[in-house]
């Protein structure tokens, strides 16, 4: 909308009206929940696509700052050209060399905004009655705005509000080589140009970088390459990063022998194919269907869910074993180590069905527990005493041991199951008794 008709001032102000609420103490819709991380407004700093007196003015009034290139046809309004670098193929020679470094072009202009009055102030000024007051929603700043010449080998215009009040001309020393081959030399420099080589020359190094990654494909939907080139800024990021930890200057004890961009590529790209929503370590996941569609035990990831004891084997964690104990939906717990009674429910709920394979042992049986829902073996022989699987899967101690925990929790293929030899039953038991003791004395008392 005007006056604000070209692509590039209008993306700067649909870019503040994005980020304006990010500031602290700004105000923001009901339904924006970022967080607000500036403590005022920030310094931006664009190239002559987003220049214009419009786009200063918007953004001096608001408060913020910045610091860009002028377009040769959006110089300073009300402000002969001839005061400005607006030829385009203005000689470079000895002579306007030394006329523009002698004399650069510093143009300032403070900019004083009018005290705002509400219809009841004009109306009491005129005695008459208001009938609506219309205060201000925006409360308009003063600003500066600062026009300077780039350097004198140049006719490039640098135009910024609110970043500079004034401008000096000094000389920066420039250093290349080592040792006997070292150089040193001494540039012009002012205040606009340090800041805006400083910070816009960080995009040249992004498009540098972007380089090694080459991130391409055809395809005829437009949309893949603005992803591509995402994907690429994250790669050259996280290889950025990655660099910074293996160097050891975040901790001494990250400190390795950084592999080359090809290889963190490989290995990154590895990592990302084999990566499954169900594993919920990123924000998100829990969304995608793979992690909605899978049973809520085996969400998080099975190496996450489990926890690794001091003889540095990975046993059942206590918050699956609090889901087995109290378990959702009105179900029965399958645990009965401490409650003999519903042992025997669980007992005389045994019926003959189809075959499947047991639960604890994974051989075949005909037998289901119908309050779990699961086959169990009853006996293992043909006396009265040999009762084994279903005692043990009603067992609290021998969580985690059976087939069907370790198929569900560990991961175990099922093909290659073995029943747990008797040490690591043993120390089971002594984990489980613990997690029981736990188990009692957070929620014992409230049963």
């Amino acid at each position: 909308t005007p006056p604000f008709t070209a692509t590039g001032p209008a993306e700067v102000v649909r870019m503040i009206d994005i980020i304006t609420p990010l500031v602290k103490g700004a105000s923001k819709e009901p339904t924006d929940k970022r967080k607000q991380l500036f403590d005022e407004p920030v310094h931006i700093t664009m190239d002559n696509f987003f220049s214009g007196d419009e786009v200063l003015k918007f953004l001096g009034e608001r408060g913020w700052k910045a610091t860009m290139t002028c377009r040769r046809d959006r110089l300073p309004r009300n402000v002969p050209k001839s005061y400005f670098n607006f030829i385009k193929a203005a000689p470079v020679n000895i002579r306007s060399k030394a006329a523009r470094f002698e004399q650069p072009i510093v143009a300032v202009k403070n900019v004083k905004q009018p005290k705002e009055i509400s219809s009841k102030q004009k109306a009491e000024g005129k005695g008459t009655t208001a009938i609506l007051d219309d205060e201000p929603v925006l409360e308009k700043k003063d600003y500066v705005i600062c026009h300077v010449s780039f350097q004198s080998t140049g006719g490039t215009n640098i135009t910024s509000v609110n970043a500079f009040s004034s401008v000096e001309l000094y000389v920066r020393e420039r250093n290349k080589g080592k040792g006997n081959q070292k150089r040193s030399w001494g540039i012009e420099m002012n205040e606009a140009r340090e800041t805006y080589l400083k910070t816009y020359s960080a995009v040249d190094k992004i498009d540098q970088m972007l380089l090694g990654w080459d991130v391409t494909y055809k395809s005829w939907r437009w949309w893949h390459a603005p992803t591509r080139h995402a994907k690429a800024i994250a790669m050259s990021m996280a290889y950025s990063l990655y660099l910074h930890c293996a160097e050891g200057s975040v901790d001494p004890d990250w400190k390795v022998v950084a592999v080359s961009g090809p290889k963190f590529r490989q290995k990154m790209s590895l990592q990302m194919v084999q990566y499954r929503p169900s594993e919920m370590k990123y924000p998100g996941d829990s969304r995608m269907r793979m992690a909605t569609q899978m049973n809520k035990r085996k969400r998080g990831g099975l190496e996450g869910s489990l926890v690794e004891c001091d003889d540095h084997i990975k046993r059942v964690s206590y918050s699956q074993y609090l889901d087995e104990k109290q378990p959702r939906k009105g179900k029965v717990t399958r645990f009965c180590a401490d409650n003999l009674t519903l042992l025997k429910k669980h007992l005389s709920s045994m019926k003959k069905v189809h075959g499947a394979a047991c639960s604890m042992c994974g051989k075949l049986t005909y037998m289901e527990c119908q309050l779990c829902q699961k086959h169990v073996c009853f006996k293992s022989g043909k006396g009265s005493t040999t009762l084994s699987c279903c005692i043990d899967f009603h067992d609290d101690l021998k969580y985690g041991l059976g087939v069907m925990d370790r198929v569900e929790l560990f991961g175990v293929q099922k093909s290659k199951f073995k029943k747990a030899p008797a040490p690591e039953v043993r120390k089971n038991k002594i984990h489980m008794r613990n997690l029981m003791m736990k188990y009692h004395r957070d929620i014992g008392d409230q049963n």
